[in-house]
């Protein structure tokens, strides 16, 4: 029997924390290129009430499985000084670890995604895992810090939609401000859990 966002009241799925735009078809992400068509699958389905949950579920699953591939490539292309073309912005933003933080904080988003809809189906231990999975995800970037130095730090809160940048001096990651969201909200969704799923109600 498919299960229908609808007949959950999941349209929409309350993902204040979720991506660039969310509800925009036309998504581009110019750090990840390869997930641009992912997120806009996901953006189609969680936004049609007559989407099967399951398939809902499964494109954040593979969104996040790109993004991981991303950021393993970013991290990669970092340490060998590698060349892709981007612009003198975007490589200053994902040199090093950073192109690791922006990937995992996206693939957060994804797991807090997934948490929200299992809680709202009744499936509590595994919206428990997909949360603390997002939560893993973000205690990376929140706690790193670095030599101070020179980075580019985004204008646009919402990462990923190739917003402009303005060099500013940081020891902590650009993306701190966004993962300390998600910490948040994958939290205050966690707390919504049974006691017997970790939650406190």
């Amino acid at each position: 029997m498919n299960r229908l966002l609808a007949a959950f009241g999941l349209v929409a799925l309350g993902l204040a924390p979720l991506t660039a735009r969310a509800a925009e078809a036309e998504f581009t992400d110019h750090l990840c290129p390869t997930t641009t068509q992912p997120v806009r699958e996901f953006n189609r389905l969680s936004s049609n009430p007559n989407s099967p949950v399951d398939q809902v579920i499964a494109a954040a699953n593979h969104v996040i499985a790109i993004y991981k591939e991303c950021g393993e490539q970013l991290q990669s292309n970092a340490l060998s000084g590698a060349n892709t073309g981007r612009s003198t912005a975007e490589v200053s933003v994902t040199a090093g670890a950073e192109g690791l933080h922006y990937a995992q904080v996206r693939q957060a988003q994804f797991h807090f995604a997934i948490g929200h809809i299992q809680r709202m189906l009744g499936n509590y231990f595994s919206a428990r895992d997909a949360l603390q999975a997002a939560l893993d995800l973000v205690k990376v970037t929140i706690d790193w810090k670095s030599p101070t130095q020179t980075y580019y730090r985004s204008n646009d809160v919402n990462i990923g939609s190739g917003s402009s940048h303005m060099s500013t001096p940081s020891d902590i990651s650009n993306y701190r401000e966004a993962a300390v969201q998600i910490r948040d909200a994958a939290k205050a969704e966690m707390a919504k859990l049974p006691k017997s799923a970790g939650g406190t109600q």
